[in-house]
């Protein structure tokens, strides 16, 4: 909540929210808001991510709105420590040497 509170001031911290809340998610903590859209979206599915005002195939614009890009049954089967295979998917070679 406090790394949360300081970073909400700054500007472009969506990628921060999205990792604290998969920090989160499965603890036994109150919720936290986020700003983030897509934090938005594993709390309420009717959300909407993309403005689709501009495409004017109907059908397309159904099939959008109507899929579900968060899977709550993997949500579940979240652990509450993150492994370090789920964090290996950032390391970056450039970084090695620091």
């Amino acid at each position: 909540t406090k790394i949360q509170k300081k970073f909400s001031r700054l500007a472009n911290t969506g990628h921060l929210e999205i990792w604290l809340q998969r920090l989160s998610i499965q603890l036994e903590i109150p919720p936290i808001e986020f700003n983030e859209k897509l934090c938005h979206l594993v709390q309420d599915s009717q959300i909407e991510i993309w403005n689709s005002e501009w495409i004017s195939s109907q059908k397309l614009k159904l099939m959008i709105s109507e899929s579900n890009i968060i899977d709550n049954t993997e949500i579940a089967k979240l652990p509450k420590q993150i492994s370090l295979k789920e964090v290996e998917l950032f390391k970056n070679d450039e970084y090695q040497n620091i």
